[in-house]
């Protein structure tokens, strides 16, 4: 993803972590946000950063270079769903599908928040280089497959990741 430039259609608003106070990750409004794929930063910055994904409508298009008619990358937000792992700790999970239009593949990425004081806070994040199945489990848990193309019954397990109280996030179970 390095060296993308962004394409911001007209009318193109988008968040950053300071503009937008969060005080309730349910009704953060993350599909018109900038996400950050940094690991340990939740929102970008600044739009054109090489790593923010500005969302409009859980849609960002982007283009590896500016001069491109079209955008070469597609991302969507596909997957969102709201887990309590504990009576303090409210955490949202999304799934990305990652398209690179060009033909040169697509990826999944999975990212946990939660909101932390008044800020947006990424506790976990996981790009998976194939299609995955994003299952909500219970309020600890969620399971994340993949579809085998043999077989239309059986699926490969990447595991149940489950929330761990002692680093408020979560890890794999074994």
């Amino acid at each position: 993803m390095k060296g993308l430039f962004i394409l911001c259609l007209l009318s193109c608003s988008v968040s950053f972590g300071e503009d937008l106070p969060c005080s309730d990750i349910g009704t953060y409004d993350l599909k018109n946000s900038v996400i950050s794929v940094k690991d340990g930063q939740a929102l970008a910055t600044k739009v054109d950063d090489q790593d923010a994904l500005p969302f409009k409508n859980g849609i960002c298009e982007l283009k590896d270079d500016p001069k491109n008619e079209k955008p070469d990358w597609r991302y969507d937000i596909i997957g969102d769903f709201m887990m309590r792992p504990t009576h303090q700790a409210k955490v949202r999970v999304i799934r990305i599908y990652e398209n690179n239009l060009s033909g040169a593949g697509s990826w999944d990425r999975v990212m946990a928040f939660q909101c932390k004081g008044m800020g947006l806070e990424k506790i976990w994040q996981h790009r998976f280089t194939q299609s995955i199945k994003l299952r909500r489990m219970n309020e600890i848990q969620f399971k994340i497959s993949s579809p085998n193309p043999k077989s239309k019954t059986k699926s490969t397990d990447f595991g149940t990741y489950q929330w761990d109280n002692k680093h408020t996030t979560f890890s794999l179970r074994r």
